[in-house]
C-alpha cells in the first residue's frame, strides 16, 4: 500500500503516516523514521505515549492504550467494529493495584483482567478480580453497609 497523508502528533514535535502496512511517526525537524505499530489495512491511527490505535474502514483496533487510575495501571486492548448496522466489540481490560473507592468508607485496591465481547444486542463482561486490600472507614455506618451487601444485584 502507499503512504497515506501525514498527521501531526498532539505533542506539535512528530508527524504520522501509513506506509506499507506500518504506522510511522518522524519528528517534524528531521530524523530518522520511527515505526510504530504494524497496521495492515489501515486508513488512519492515533498515538501518544500510551497508546495506539487503528482506524480501518469498518474498523477501530486499540492495540494498546494504557494510564492511570486510582493509583494504579489500566491497559486495554481490543477492537470494534461497525458492519451492516450492527456493532461487533471484544474488549480487554488488565488493572494493576486499583483503588475503588465504593460504597462510601470502604476502599478496596485490586487487581483485574476482564474481557467485555458482544453486539449492541447482547453482550457479556466475564473475567477476574482479585482483592489485594480493603479497608472501612470506622466513621461509617458498618451495619448500613452489611445491610446494603445482603441485597441482591439488580439488573435491567
Amino acid at each position: 500500500g502507499g503512504r497515506v497523508p501525514a498527521r501531526a502528533c498532539r505533542d506539535s514535535r512528530s508527524l504520522g503516516f501509513l506506509d506499507r502496512g506500518k504506522l510511522l511517526k518522524i519528528g517534524v525537524s528531521g530524523g530518522s523514521v520511527q515505526a510504530l505499530s504494524d497496521a495492515p489495512g489501515s486508513v488512519g491511527g492515533t498515538w501518544n505515549r500510551d497508546g495506539v490505535i487503528l482506524f480501518g474502514g469498518d474498523r477501530a483496533t486499540i492495540q494498546s492504550l494504557s494510564g492511570e487510575a486510582g493509583g494504579g495501571e489500566i491497559e486495554l486492548t481490543g477492537f470494534a467494529l461497525y458492519n451492516a448496522g450492527s456493532l461487533v466489540f471484544r474488549l480487554h481490560a488488565r488493572a494493576r493495584g486499583v483503588r475503588i473507592r465504593y460504597p462510601e468508607g470502604v476502599s478496596t485496591v485490586a487487581d483485574a483482567s476482564l474481557n467485555f465481547t458482544g453486539t449492541e444486542e447482547r453482550s457479556m463482561l466475564a473475567g477476574s478480580v482479585t482483592i489485594l486490600r480493603a479497608g472501612i472507614n470506622l466513621q461509617s455506618d458498618f451495619s448500613s453497609f452489611l445491610a446494603k451487601s445482603a441485597q441482591p444485584v439488580r439488573i435491567g
